[in-house]
């Protein structure tokens, strides 16, 4: 892996669960980390959600190793850009690198 190719600077983000102020479960999110990424847009896909097409661009998302991800995690381009995971795949056997399976809905 060239770190070279890590060129774009991606938010982290978390969701986590806290209590409100009547003990219910609150889900909020909060960024974890900046980090370098290589961003890989795909070829876009349209499928069906709830009988209505549905753009989704898939994108592959390389990164330093960290082990605080989940898949219900998402990442936020310097655009604003959400993107959602899909999978999280360690792309060598020394787990330097991640490799994020995401996906943007249009």
């Amino acid at each position: 892996m060239d770190f070279a190719k890590m060129d774009e600077r991606v938010v982290l983000i978390q969701y986590t669960e806290s209590p409100d102020t009547y003990g219910q479960p609150t889900q909020t999110t909060s960024a974890i980390a900046t980090v370098w990424a290589m961003v890989h847009e795909m070829t876009g896909k349209e499928v069906m959600n709830a009988d209505q097409p549905v753009g989704v661009k898939p994108h592959v998302v390389t990164i330093r190793h960290r082990t605080d991800l989940d898949r219900l995690a998402h990442l936020t381009r310097a655009d604003g850009t959400k993107l959602n995971f899909a999978s999280i795949v360690k792309s060598d056997t020394r787990k330097d690198f991640l490799e994020l399976a995401c996906t943007e809905d249009t």
